[in-house]
Protein backbone atom coordinates (compact mmCIF):
# COMPACT_ATOMS: atom_id res chain seq x y z
CA UNK A 1 0.00 0.00 0.00
CA UNK A 2 2.83 2.53 0.78
CA UNK A 3 3.93 2.54 -2.71
CA UNK A 4 0.13 3.01 -4.27
CA UNK A 5 0.07 6.19 -1.55
CA UNK A 6 3.43 7.49 -2.57
CA UNK A 7 1.71 7.08 -6.02
CA UNK A 8 -1.36 9.44 -5.22
CA UNK A 9 0.64 11.85 -3.53
CA UNK A 10 2.80 12.50 -6.74
CA UNK A 11 -0.37 12.71 -8.95
CA UNK A 12 -1.56 15.44 -6.45
CA UNK A 13 2.24 17.28 -6.31
CA UNK A 14 1.69 17.30 -10.18
CA UNK A 15 -1.02 19.18 -9.51
CA UNK A 16 0.00 21.47 -7.00
CA UNK A 17 -0.61 24.89 -8.37
CA UNK A 18 -4.73 24.07 -8.45
CA UNK A 19 -4.20 22.58 -5.13
CA UNK A 20 -2.37 25.37 -3.83
CA UNK A 21 -4.51 28.17 -5.18
CA UNK A 22 -7.50 26.27 -3.83
CA UNK A 23 -6.75 25.87 -0.79
CA UNK A 24 -5.50 29.58 -0.89
CA UNK A 25 -9.09 30.39 -2.04
CA UNK A 26 -10.53 29.14 1.18
CA UNK A 27 -8.08 30.86 3.48
CA UNK A 28 -8.96 34.23 1.78
CA UNK A 29 -12.53 33.08 2.01
CA UNK A 30 -12.02 32.54 5.87
CA UNK A 31 -9.81 35.70 6.10
CA UNK A 32 -12.70 38.02 4.59
CA UNK A 33 -15.37 36.29 6.77
CA UNK A 34 -12.75 36.28 9.55
CA UNK A 35 -14.27 32.92 10.82
CA UNK A 36 -11.73 30.71 11.88
CA UNK A 37 -14.01 27.42 12.22
CA UNK A 38 -15.63 27.61 8.51
CA UNK A 39 -11.98 27.52 7.35
CA UNK A 40 -11.20 24.22 9.49
CA UNK A 41 -14.89 22.78 7.71
CA UNK A 42 -13.68 24.24 4.47
CA UNK A 43 -10.46 22.85 4.04
CA UNK A 44 -11.09 19.63 5.04
CA UNK A 45 -13.97 19.09 2.99
CA UNK A 46 -11.71 20.30 0.13
CA UNK A 47 -9.23 17.84 0.84
CA UNK A 48 -11.16 15.06 1.16
CA UNK A 49 -12.51 15.65 -2.30
CA UNK A 50 -8.54 16.42 -3.91
CA UNK A 51 -8.00 12.94 -1.99
CA UNK A 52 -10.73 11.48 -3.94
CA UNK A 53 -9.67 13.12 -7.31
CA UNK A 54 -6.76 10.63 -7.73
CA UNK A 55 -9.14 7.98 -9.44
CA UNK A 56 -10.17 10.25 -12.04
CA UNK A 57 -6.71 10.53 -12.91
CA UNK A 58 -6.14 6.77 -13.03
CA UNK A 59 -8.83 6.42 -15.41
CA UNK A 60 -7.59 9.18 -17.34
CA UNK A 61 -4.30 7.71 -17.64
CA UNK A 62 -5.71 4.08 -17.62
CA UNK A 63 -3.00 3.44 -14.84
CA UNK A 64 -4.96 0.35 -13.69
CA UNK A 65 -4.55 -1.95 -16.40
CA UNK A 66 -0.93 -1.30 -15.58
CA UNK A 67 -0.88 -1.28 -11.79
CA UNK A 68 -3.09 -4.25 -11.55
CA UNK A 69 0.00 -6.28 -13.76
CA UNK A 70 1.81 -5.73 -10.58
CA UNK A 71 1.45 -7.81 -6.61
CA UNK A 72 -1.26 -4.86 -6.23
CA UNK A 73 -5.11 -6.53 -5.84
CA UNK A 74 -7.93 -4.91 -6.66
CA UNK A 75 -9.33 -5.18 -2.57
CA UNK A 76 -5.90 -3.14 -2.13
CA UNK A 77 -6.29 -0.66 -4.59
CA UNK A 78 -9.87 0.30 -2.53
CA UNK A 79 -8.46 0.19 0.46
CA UNK A 80 -5.32 2.68 -0.12
CA UNK A 81 -8.65 5.15 -2.24
CA UNK A 82 -9.86 5.24 1.41
CA UNK A 83 -6.71 5.54 3.46
CA UNK A 84 -4.95 7.92 1.25
CA UNK A 85 -8.21 10.23 1.54
CA UNK A 86 -8.49 10.10 5.18
CA UNK A 87 -4.19 10.73 5.87
CA UNK A 88 -4.24 13.47 3.35
CA UNK A 89 -7.20 15.41 4.56
CA UNK A 90 -6.02 14.86 8.01
CA UNK A 91 -2.75 16.28 7.01
CA UNK A 92 -4.21 19.81 5.41
CA UNK A 93 -6.50 19.79 8.23
CA UNK A 94 -3.98 20.27 10.87
CA UNK A 95 -1.33 22.19 9.00
CA UNK A 96 -4.28 24.78 8.13
CA UNK A 97 -5.70 24.63 11.46
CA UNK A 98 -2.37 25.66 13.51
CA UNK A 99 -2.41 28.85 10.25
CA UNK A 100 -5.72 29.55 11.31
CA UNK A 101 -4.86 30.06 15.00
CA UNK A 102 -1.78 31.57 14.52
CA UNK A 103 -3.43 34.20 12.25
CA UNK A 104 -6.77 34.30 14.26
CA UNK A 105 -5.74 33.62 17.89
CA UNK A 106 -7.55 35.87 19.87
CA UNK A 107 -10.65 34.54 18.10
CA UNK A 108 -9.65 31.01 18.67
CA UNK A 109 -8.71 31.39 22.71
CA UNK A 110 -12.35 33.06 22.91
CA UNK A 111 -14.27 29.96 21.73
CA UNK A 112 -11.80 27.63 24.28
CA UNK A 113 -9.01 25.46 23.05
CA UNK A 114 -11.27 22.42 23.66
CA UNK A 115 -13.93 23.57 21.31
CA UNK A 116 -11.33 24.24 18.55
CA UNK A 117 -10.11 20.70 19.26
CA UNK A 118 -13.18 18.79 18.82
CA UNK A 119 -14.56 21.12 15.83
CA UNK A 120 -11.17 20.33 14.19
CA UNK A 121 -11.50 16.40 15.06
CA UNK A 122 -15.21 16.90 13.80
CA UNK A 123 -14.42 18.01 10.73
CA UNK A 124 -12.00 15.79 9.92
CA UNK A 125 -14.24 12.81 10.06
CA UNK A 126 -17.23 14.40 8.71
CA UNK A 127 -15.48 15.22 5.68
CA UNK A 128 -14.96 11.48 5.54
CA UNK A 129 -18.51 11.39 4.30
CA UNK A 130 -16.85 12.97 0.87
CA UNK A 131 -14.47 10.08 0.00
CA UNK A 132 -17.60 7.48 1.13
CA UNK A 133 -19.47 8.84 -1.68
CA UNK A 134 -17.58 9.78 -4.35
CA UNK A 135 -15.41 6.67 -4.08
CA UNK A 136 -17.87 4.37 -4.97
CA UNK A 137 -19.83 6.40 -7.58
CA UNK A 138 -16.77 6.84 -9.28
CA UNK A 139 -15.36 3.72 -9.75
CA UNK A 140 -18.98 2.65 -10.62
CA UNK A 141 -19.59 5.18 -12.95
CA UNK A 142 -16.22 6.61 -14.00
CA UNK A 143 -15.51 10.55 -12.71
CA UNK A 144 -17.54 12.01 -15.85
CA UNK A 145 -20.54 10.37 -14.95
CA UNK A 146 -19.95 10.43 -11.31
CA UNK A 147 -20.33 14.13 -11.19
CA UNK A 148 -23.77 13.73 -12.94
CA UNK A 149 -24.73 11.32 -10.57
CA UNK A 150 -23.90 13.05 -7.88
CA UNK A 151 -25.35 16.29 -8.67
CA UNK A 152 -28.76 14.09 -9.33
CA UNK A 153 -28.36 12.85 -5.87
CA UNK A 154 -27.84 16.06 -4.36
CA UNK A 155 -31.08 17.27 -6.15
CA UNK A 156 -32.95 14.64 -4.61
CA UNK A 157 -31.81 15.31 -1.21
CA UNK A 158 -32.36 18.79 -1.59
CA UNK A 159 -36.13 17.75 -3.07
CA UNK A 160 -36.15 15.46 0.23
CA UNK A 161 -35.35 17.73 2.61
CA UNK A 162 -38.21 20.11 3.20
CA UNK A 163 -40.34 16.56 3.13
CA UNK A 164 -38.41 15.01 5.36
CA UNK A 165 -41.03 15.42 8.44
CA UNK A 166 -43.97 13.71 6.04
CA UNK A 167 -42.13 10.78 5.86
CA UNK A 168 -40.44 10.09 9.30
CA UNK A 169 -42.96 10.69 12.28
CA UNK A 170 -43.31 13.48 14.35
CA UNK A 171 -42.70 11.73 17.47
CA UNK A 172 -39.51 9.90 15.94
CA UNK A 173 -38.20 13.40 15.27
CA UNK A 174 -38.79 15.16 18.69
CA UNK A 175 -37.23 12.21 20.36
CA UNK A 176 -34.32 12.11 18.11
CA UNK A 177 -33.69 15.57 18.73
CA UNK A 178 -34.36 15.42 22.70
CA UNK A 179 -31.70 12.91 22.70
CA UNK A 180 -29.04 14.58 20.47
CA UNK A 181 -29.63 17.66 22.66
CA UNK A 182 -29.15 15.62 26.15
CA UNK A 183 -25.51 14.73 24.38
CA UNK A 184 -22.32 16.93 25.68
CA UNK A 185 -19.95 18.23 22.97
CA UNK A 186 -17.67 15.18 23.41
CA UNK A 187 -20.46 12.31 23.50
CA UNK A 188 -21.70 14.26 20.01
CA UNK A 189 -18.29 14.21 18.39
CA UNK A 190 -17.89 10.48 19.63
CA UNK A 191 -21.25 9.33 18.01
CA UNK A 192 -20.63 11.08 14.83
CA UNK A 193 -17.16 9.58 14.51
CA UNK A 194 -19.00 6.11 15.16
CA UNK A 195 -21.47 6.99 11.99
CA UNK A 196 -18.77 7.99 9.71
CA UNK A 197 -16.78 5.03 10.33
CA UNK A 198 -19.82 3.01 10.40
CA UNK A 199 -20.95 4.35 6.61
CA UNK A 200 -17.41 4.61 5.70
CA UNK A 201 -17.03 0.81 6.24
CA UNK A 202 -20.33 -0.10 4.20
CA UNK A 203 -18.72 1.97 1.84
CA UNK A 204 -15.81 0.26 1.25
CA UNK A 205 -17.45 -2.89 1.31
CA UNK A 206 -19.60 -1.22 -1.94
CA UNK A 207 -16.15 -0.02 -3.52
CA UNK A 208 -14.48 -3.66 -2.89
CA UNK A 209 -17.57 -5.30 -4.77
CA UNK A 210 -17.44 -3.03 -7.57
CA UNK A 211 -13.85 -3.35 -8.03
CA UNK A 212 -14.30 -6.88 -8.21
CA UNK A 213 -16.36 -6.76 -10.81
CA UNK A 214 -14.89 -3.67 -13.23
CA UNK A 215 -13.30 -5.06 -16.06
CA UNK A 216 -10.25 -2.77 -17.20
Amino acid sequence: MTGLLKKDLFVLKSQRVSVTIGLFMVLALVMGNEEPILGVFAIAFLSATLGVSTIAYDEFNNSNAFLFTLPITRSLYTVEKYVFSFIFTTVISLFSSVLLFLLYRQRVLAYGLSLWLLLIVGSIFVSLIIPALLIPINLKFGSEKGRMVMIILFVFIGVLSPNISKIIPKKSLVTFINFISGLSPIQLLLLVIVIILGFSTISALISKQIMAKKEF
